[in-house]
């Protein structure tokens, strides 16, 4: 299901919203791109065919069933109660499964006021300037209605309600920034109505000035619509108030959108291609959801698969300069995935193990290619080339003449995506092909995919960073994402990578689970030399 929010068109992705069809109510995850997904675990809803039609009704935030009211934070001087007051509605309508299109709209008005100093008054009396809602109690006729609205699904109007609760102000939230020109900027979310000409609606305070109001005077000033943003320039004299109102054009500004939210680093956007995305069979990627933020920290959205694509890969790194120069040059220049399921044509991973080739010997070619020190196997990112220089000696150039070898991880990894069980898996036009991935492209796998930072350990010279050593798991990682994903295998046990310690032994990882949620520190990783008659089980990379 596609859908569009009000004023930049965008999601920030990864909202919970709920859904409404013909009377059953689901829970649809948000993606950046506005594409509804149902949540995991929701039953699916059924459609009899492209042009079955159903009746919808979504709003945001999500709860179990459509409320019938929504009401206004009164303290929304405090940038989360301002956040909190919005309310997503979209209304009722017909769709089909052929073309299922909703758009949302801001349910509450949005008004902001802006002040600067006019005659007599100096720009340091404003300083510590506060601007309220008034709420008037005189009598019944004026019960404070600027907080509660009751939802009219059908035709997405609101109906203010009487809060009964006789606080007198409803607080603005000041912004950081003021508008060009003026000295302070508020703004707050209130529900749709019509004002009460000649009530009071703003209500200022200054230490030097004390209180005063602005009451509107004439009919044009009354109406405050739906998701429309309401401004008022106001300037504040000795003598009195000058004002001037006007409906913005756009429904909500968009430049104050994100002043309050986290700022997602370039490279960690939704847009970006990034770790933890999905690859799929026909090339493209989509958001997985992973968030690095300009403050230093990150996060996680739970955000599903593109619906009808098939995921074969995780993407565990786009940047270019841990990427191999030889196949950038073939233009496979945008990142490296990993595959979701091992290797072999078994259903079963425990029985897809693999010998990685002949002990004692080496590839005339991989010679030099022995790693012996931690910097040089965080270094060594030439996955492709070594799986090359294994077919092109021992297969000749074949891949297939590398069957019934002992170099058997080479050659599952090669046939990921042509064998009879990893069909579906086929690796897209325009990428590498499937490979065995060298210690350092499973060295971006670990710290990437499952947080897991590899350093050597503190004193230890730098030949015995890998003896014996483990290291946590982050709470999150690649195991949500595998969930998504019909058919992904975890990565448990131990893994061969394409690279060699010397002629007799290579590098593997191995991945210890001690609990199905990979949530305590007793889930680890390590990196360890084996035996290359040994037997491991193989995941294959992809470069696009």
């Amino acid at each position: 299901m596609q859908s569009r929010a009000t004023t930049d068109n965008t999601w920030d992705g990864g909202e919970e919203v709920g859904v409404r069809l013909d009377g059953k109510c689901y829970k649809y995850i948000a993606g950046a791109n506005g594409k509804l997904t149902i949540a995991l675990g929701e039953e699916i809803p059924r459609w009899s065919g492209p042009n079955d039609k159903k009746t919808v009704v979504a709003w945001y935030p999500y709860s179990d069933k459509l409320p019938e009211t929504f009401t206004m934070e009164k303290k929304q001087r405090e940038d989360e109660n301002y956040y909190k007051s919005d309310f997503l509605l979209a209304k009722e309508a017909r769709i089909s499964f052929g073309n299922p299109e909703i758009t949302f709209r801001h349910l509450p008005a949005k008004v902001v006021v802006n002040v600067k100093a006019g005659d007599g008054v100096a720009e340091a009396d404003m300083s510590n300037l506060r601007v309220s809602i008034h709420n008037h109690f005189s009598d019944e006729l004026h019960l404070t209605k600027f907080t509660s609205g009751k939802i009219n699904p059908t035709d997405g109007t609101v109906e203010p309600l009487p809060d009964g609760v006789h606080e007198d102000s409803l607080y603005m939230n000041a912004l950081p920034r003021p508008a060009s020109g003026f000295i302070k900027s508020f703004r707050a979310l209130l529900v749709p109505q019509t004002l009460t000409k000649g009530v009071p609606f703003f209500k200022f305070y200054t230490i030097q000035q004390g209180w005063f109001y602005y009451t509107p005077q004439s009919d044009g000033e009354l109406s405050l619509e739906p998701g429309k943003k309401y401004v008022y320039n106001i300037t504040v004299m000795k003598d009195g108030l000058s004002v001037v109102r006007y409906e913005d054009v756009d429904e909500w500004n968009t430049e104050e959108k994100d002043i309050y939210r986290k700022e997602t680093q370039t490279g960690y956007r939704a847009q970006d291609l990034k770790p933890f995305d999905y690859y799929y069979s026909d090339g493209t990627w989509s958001d997985g959801g992973y968030r690095r933020y300009t403050d230093g920290t990150e996060g996680w959205l739970d955000i599903a698969p593109t619906e009808g694509k098939k995921v074969i890969g995780i993407v565990f790194q786009a940047d270019k300069n841990r990427m191999s120069q030889a196949e950038k040059s073939k233009g496979w220049e945008r990142g490296y995935a990993v595959s979701v399921t091992v290797c072999g044509d078994h259903p079963l991973a425990l029985w897809n193990q693999w010998e990685w080739g002949v002990g004692g010997s080496n590839i005339a070619d991989m010679e030099n290619d022995a790693l012996t020190t931690f910097i040089a196997c965080k270094n060594f990112i030439f996955g492709y080339e070594a799986t090359r220089k294994v077919i092109n000696e021992v297969g000749k150039g074949e891949v297939e003449a590398l069957k019934d070898t002992k170099y058997e991880a080479f050659y599952q990894a090669c046939q990921y995506g042509k064998t009879d069980y990893t069909k579906p898996y086929a690796a897209p036009e325009n990428s590498s092909g499937w490979y065995l991935p060298s210690v350092g492209q499973w060295w971006d796998i670990v710290e990437n995919l499952f947080g897991c930072k590899l350093e050597a350990p503190a004193g230890a010279p730098d030949e015995s960073a890998y003896k014996g050593q483990d290291k946590p798991y982050v709470k999150k990682n690649i195991k949500t994402q595998l969930n998504w994903i019909p058919g992904a295998q975890n990565f448990t046990a131990a893994y061969w990578t394409s690279s060699i310690y010397d002629k007799d032994y290579a590098w593997h990882v191995g991945f210890e689970e001690k609990n199905a949620e990979f949530v305590t520190k007793k889930d680890t990783i390590s990196l360890s030399r084996g035996n290359k008659e040994i037997t491991c089980r193989v995941r294959a990379v992809i470069a696009f």
